[in-house]
């Protein structure tokens, strides 16, 4: 029956056909030159866009509106240069705070203010005030 030999007399794989069996089994569609010209161009291309600049982030101020629980508005403007926060509350005086590091969310304090958060909700501490949560307002 067609059983394959063992031990030491069995050839791998690779040595059961000849040199010109071998050289027939190699793929037909490399050995096109215009083929090897466009999977050396597809790789160049891709390369080149991994070399894209990203569009810069935009720099301009965004304001935000929040509610918070104590019943307050709360207007904040985020800037990038210098990476800050000011912060308007109704009946109180405009204070602007640096950032902060943070692991996650923003941070942003000084002298005792304090202006925190994640997503659409934010912790704000005024000195001499309780810290109270506030949310974003959709506009």
């Amino acid at each position: 029956m067609g059983r394959r030999p063992r031990g030491p007399q069995a050839k791998p794989p690779y040595e059961c056909f000849s040199p010109a069996q071998n050289d027939a089994r190699k793929a037909p569609e490399m050995e096109n030159p215009h083929m090897r010209a466009v999977a050396a161009l597809s790789v160049l291309a891709l390369v080149a866009a991994c070399q894209t600049p990203c569009p810069a982030p935009a720099t301009g101020p965004i304001n935000t509106s929040f509610r918070c629980e104590d019943g307050s508005l709360l207007n904040a403007t985020f800037t990038r240069n210098p990476d800050s926060v000011r912060i308007a509350q109704e009946g109180y005086v405009v204070v602007d705070l640096p950032a902060r590091v943070t692991g996650s969310g923003y941070r942003y304090n000084n002298n005792g203010a304090e202006f925190r958060g994640r997503a659409n909700e934010a912790r704000w501490t005024r000195p001499g005030a309780a810290e109270t949560t506030c949310h974003e307002v959709q506009q």
